[in-house]
């Protein structure tokens, strides 16, 4: 009897152990900084170093609020940064990725493309998210004295907009928040896109963030699940003109045409492509787009899916003359 209880004893403790370190390794995978109430303070010199919390820079610094018409000119974010007895130069400083004030963040503008500066990150979660600047062309009318093009010459000047961005902290990417971004993000909460979609300022960067600071309320439990983004496609010429129903882990299931592209992200490294009753499996790689190619040529007697390099699924996606689509899940 008591060799029993003993073994009851320690199967016990071994349970409680084993389900800690399930749960130490569960949070381990969430960033450090999602972690602390207070920042470490001093500058990121990349995104891993923002997301770990250990700045590697640790020299005194400023932050000094722009003018606006310096921005309108130039671009880039609200502040500028000024270290005191800094052996980097004015290119490696240009290049961090952010700073910490110890109570704030603030992220380098130039690392989604939009010139000098930096903007204060409004809140970290399942995603990062803060209000910036963007810029788009627009035809400003009839140049004055310009008789080209039968007088009809068009000028293009630069539209200074705000827009809300966010940062995946699973991966580190970077995305402007656009309204496609936005349904993509929802697509696995009915609730929440319903009410998106009965926004009637949808595309609105304040409402934009409303809706990531309501999603990051209710999914904190994506936070660290490691993602990996797929891009289904086919090619424009010499397919078969019928769609292609296409089906990937069992679920996700859609239909896509000659020219059509289909995007997802999924949590699984491993993904089950099936045409029909073909399947087969492939092995993805994170911080990177997964290229998967399905093809029914007229030759081919059953159609194929293949995983191709990444520079061969961006030129059939983005270089290609052709018109690429959009397909959706079903």
């Amino acid at each position: 009897m008591r060799d029993f209880m003993n073994y009851m004893i320690t199967a016990l403790f071994l349970i409680v152990l084993l389900t800690h370190i399930s749960d130490v390794e569960a949070q381990q995978s969430v960033p450090a900084v999602l972690l602390v109430k207070k920042y470490n303070k001093g500058i990121y010199r990349n995104v891993d170093e923002f997301l770990e919390n250990y700045p590697s820079i640790k020299k005194d610094f400023k932050l000094v609020k722009r003018k606006p018409d310096e921005r309108n000119w130039l671009g880039g974010g609200e502040y500028s940064l000024f270290v005191k007895d800094t052996v980097l130069t004015r290119d490696q400083l240009r290049d961090v990725w952010g700073v910490s004030t110890g109570d704030t963040i603030y992220i380098n503008t130039s690392n989604y493309g939009y010139g000098p500066g930096f903007e204060k990150i409004s809140g970290l979660g399942r995603y990062c998210y803060w209000q910036g600047r963007a810029n788009k062309a627009m035809y400003s009318g009839m140049i004055p004295g310009d008789k080209s093009n039968n007088g009809s010459a068009l000028g293009v000047v630069d539209i200074t907009y705000d827009a809300g961005y966010i940062l995946n902290p699973n991966n580190g990417k970077i995305f402007s928040l656009t309204r496609n971004i936005m349904r993509k993000i929802l697509a696995d909460d009915s609730q929440l896109l319903s009410q998106y979609n009965r926004e009637r300022k949808e595309n609105e960067s304040e409402i934009l963030l409303q809706y990531i600071r309501l999603y990051n309320e209710k999914h904190s439990d994506e936070i660290g699940v490691r993602t990996y983004d797929v891009v289904c496609y086919r090619r424009q010429k010499s397919e078969r003109q019928e769609p292609l129903k296409i089906v990937m882990n069992d679920s996700i299931s859609f239909k896509i045409l000659p020219g059509e592209i289909f995007e997802k992200v999924v949590s699984q490294a491993t993904i089950k492509v099936c045409i029909g009753n073909i399947c087969t499996e492939w092995t993805l790689l994170d911080h990177t787009l997964n290229y998967i190619e399905c093809s029914f040529m007229e030759e081919d007697s059953e159609p194929v899916s293949k995983l191709v390099k990444r520079n061969v699924g961006e030129y059939y996606t983005m270089n290609n003359n052709s018109r690429v689509r959009q397909t959706r899940e079903e």
